[in-house]
């Protein structure tokens, strides 16, 4: 989901200091002078990477090596590229120059500048790209400029776009030697947000998503999507409750001009919850509430469900001098407060109305602006309830990570779904009288990745929740992008100990469906019982799976859902996520993901012509072995076909594999003009006639998008036309590919749609 906030003239900080620079006109080509601005904070360099050929480097705009504010005579000092916070965008952040009526319009570009330093390693031509997002024709513009000429003036991107887009320039640069080069940004249009920019030698390049990851020079400080950090706000209650550490940021951005280099920094204290706390270095400084934009800044993304008034409540450690805190609600002037805090010589906590939020879904910002600095800040609890009176360390947070995080059901005739109890898409703390009871995370190396899940055995009390108190209970969500529906079987892993903690509660959809007891105990070894529950998938799409303790205590490794009961989860050392594929130019994408691996080797890239017996292994790649981290892999294959059938087959550490479902990559989706289909779209029956040059034996294949063979026949062809039928009124409406072939070699292609 986008989140692109409008932040009409509101000023922020970013990590330069601005300096003055003097601009040199030599006619055309348009050139500027040589860089004279100041680094800001950890000024970041950059590499291209030339290991698949094409000469690519990726930069984060809001990381640049240097940066200045606009020249224009007329530009007031604010008129920066300046930072917000997004997890939709690479490393969780983007710029601006705010839309104040700053526009810098003329050549040579004198408005706010980004250098960027990359060692290049290819000379040549090279093509710029950009991730951007413009509101309107009025803030959709650009400079750019390579070692002080501008190759591309007053760039006017695409304004119908929705969301963060890739884009690349009409014009190219030329590189003349290898070596460090300087690729500048200039704003033209203010308002106008810039994610992440790209060099490469090849035009057209397929980013998606956020797209590769930044070639920094030296250890990456860019997350990738897996690292990002997001709030859920809890209405189990009635109450909207979102509980954060304070380390637990969203973004993290320093000062600028007098504040500049004061990021936040995590500290660690015995006494604080979590062992740490957050807070900037103490030189006895003092935000005016003007500068508050120019302050260092913690933002936390945090997911809303209801239009309502917000309350914020800090637990701190106030002292003289360091005692006051800017609050703001989605960087609003409206909702921008300085916040006395108690002085205090332990922990304690203070509450503050936050504002008004009239969005009913997605997420808002809160922002932790410094103004007394060295202001040591712990937790944080963001609620609709203006009478929360948190105490002690106050709930359990309530912190998604990774963000967004949705698991994905395969296409294999078991449909599975792999589900790692250590990594839910959320994780819910107890309510009411049961607010301290959470799910932990265990480590044992028996365990699928290494971990386990489980609510903390007291030993004082054993918590049975169960009936209604089901609806109090620590919970862990997983939302999963079913592509099948109807009955689904839950394989789950465990290891109960005695009969006081062996069982659970599950939900769909927030519907309870039961609470299951393992009647087998295996208080040694894990193992997947097998006495099956299961759930109704109504539709495919988005669908929410929960667990919820019913005795505290009850360890719970890894659950793995199938559409077949006889499905056996006990042989699986590897959980796939995803496996896509993609025709891109002259070469094939293929992509996958794992959530977790279990003494894995090798992960191996099959490809075949047919899908049939004639796998070959084109690329074989060093698999994790023991992780349960979110890892993506990708291999570009080179030398593809008309039709290309994949899978990935992961090879443990004892010899055995595990084979992926298989995926089928179509570069010719126009009819053929030897093969054609009619009536198409076909709702009962179609007609499939095909052109045939000499008699040959030939295969017919009816293959679903996501590479499934749903038919096949095989037939003696005759030299002309020949026409069969194709019986489609069993097959669910979605779109399809036929392929004719003879063994080996794939000889006609074309689409079929399928309606209802």
């Amino acid at each position: 989901m986008q989140t692109l906030i409008t932040r009409q003239d509101i000023v922020r900080r970013a990590t330069f200091v601005a300096t003055l620079i003097c601009f040199f006109f030599f006619g055309r080509p348009t050139t500027v002078g040589a860089a004279s601005v100041a680094p800001g904070c950890g000024a970041t360099a950059y590499y291209q990477d030339d290991s698949s050929g094409d000469g690519l480097a990726v930069m984060e705009a809001e990381a640049s090596t240097r940066s200045l504010a606009s020249q224009v005579p007329t530009h007031d000092a604010n008129a920066l590229w300046l930072e917000y916070t997004s997890n939709d965008a690479g490393n969780g952040g983007y710029v601006r120059v705010n839309s104040t009526n700053q526009n810098a319009l003329t050549l040579p570009p004198a408005g706010a500048r980004l250098d960027f330093d990359i060692t290049f390693v290819k000379t040549g031509i090279h093509h710029f790209y950009i991730r951007y997002f413009a509101d309107d024709g009025s803030d959709n513009s650009i400079h750019a400029a390579f070692d002080g000429t501008v190759f591309q003036a007053n760039w006017n991107v695409p304004t119908n776009v929705t969301g963060w887009t890739w884009i690349e320039a009409p014009l190219t640069f030329t590189v003349p030697t290898t070596g460090v080069h300087t690729l500048t940004i200039f704003h033209r249009e203010d308002g106008f947000d810039l994610d992440r920019l790209a060099i490469s030698t090849t035009t057209n390049y397929p980013f998606t998503g956020i797209g590769p990851d930044a070639t920094e020079d030296g250890t990456s400080l860019t997350r990738g999507m897996n690292e990002r950090v997001e709030h859920h706000m809890d209405y189990r209650t009635g109450e909207g409750y979102a509980v954060i550490e304070a380390e637990d940021f969203t973004y993290n951005m320093s000062g600028l001009r007098d504040y500049e280099c004061q990021p936040w920094i995590i500290r660690s204290d015995p006494t604080a919850s979590g062992g740490q706390y957050m807070a900037t270095e103490n030189n006895g400084v003092e935000v005016p509430n003007g500068s508050i934009w120019s302050a260092p800044m913690l933002d936390f993304e945090i997911t809303v469900a209801q239009a309502d008034y917000y309350y914020v409540f800090i637990r701190h450690k106030a002292s003289n001098g360091n005692n006051t805190i800017f609050t703001a609600l989605d960087y609003s002037g409206t909702y921008q407060y300085a916040r006395g805090l108690t002085n205090s010589t332990g922990w304690r906590w203070n509450g503050y109305y936050l504002g008004y939020t009239n969005k009913t879904s997605g997420t808002f910002l809160l922002s932790l602006v410094m103004r007394s600095d060295g202001a040591p800040i712990d937790k944080i609890v963001v609620t609709t309830d203006p009478y929360f009176n948190p105490t002690g360390t106050g709930p359990i947070p309530t912190t998604m990570f990774p963000a967004r995080l949705v698991y994905q059901q395969d296409n294999t005739p078991d449909h599975l779904v792999q589900l790692p109890m250590e990594t839910p898409s959320r994780r819910l703390p107890g309510i009411g009288l049961f607010n301290q009871l959470g799910w932990e995370v265990k480590t044992d190396p028996t365990a699928l990745g290494g971990m386990y899940a489980q609510v903390e055995d007291p030993g004082l009390v054993n918590n049975l929740l169960n009936g209604a108190l089901s609806y109090n209970a620590p919970v862990e969500e997983f939302d999963i992008n079913f592509v099948q529906t109807g009955i689904h079987y839950l394989n789950v892993r465990h290891r109960a100990p005695t009969g006081s903690d062996n069982s659970y509660t599950y939900l769909f959809n927030d519907v309870k469906l039961g609470e299951q007891q393992f009647n087998v105990l295996s208080p040694g070894s894990w193992t997947f019982y097998e006495d099956l529950p299961t759930i109704n998938v109504p539709s495919t799409g988005i669908h929410k799976l929960t667990f919820a303790m019913r005795e505290d205590g009850t360890p719970i490794d890894h659950i793995t859902i199938s559409s077949n009961p006889a499905y056996n989860a006990a042989a699986l050392p590897v959980e796939l996520l995803l496996v896509t594929g993609e025709a891109l130019r002259d070469y094939n994408l293929i992509s996958w993901s794992t959530a977790f691996e279990h003494e894995t080797a090798y992960h191996h890239v099959e490809r075949s012509t047919t899908g049939l017996g004639d796998w070959e292994i084109i690329c074989s790649l060093p698999a994790a072995g023991n992780s349960d981290d979110i890892l993506d892999y990708e291999f570009y294959d080179r030398y593809p076909e008309d039709l290309s059938y994949y899978r990935i087959v992961t090879e443990d550490l004892d010899g055995s594999s595990t084979i992926s479902s298989v995926l089928a990559v179509t570069r010719a989706l126009q009819e053929s003009p030897h093969l054609n289909i009619y009536p198409n779209p076909a709702s009962d029956l179609a007609k499939l006639s095909i052109d045939l040059d000499v008699e040959k034996d030939v295969t017919l294949r009816l293959v679903t998008m996501g590479g499934q063979v749903v038919a096949e026949r095989e037939y003696r062809g005759h030299v002309g036309q020949n026409t069969l039928d194709l019986p489609v009124d069993h097959l669910p409406a979605g779109s399809y590919v036929v392929s004719a072939f003879t063994p080996g070699k794939n000889l006609m292609l074309s689409p079929l749609y399928v309606v209802r």
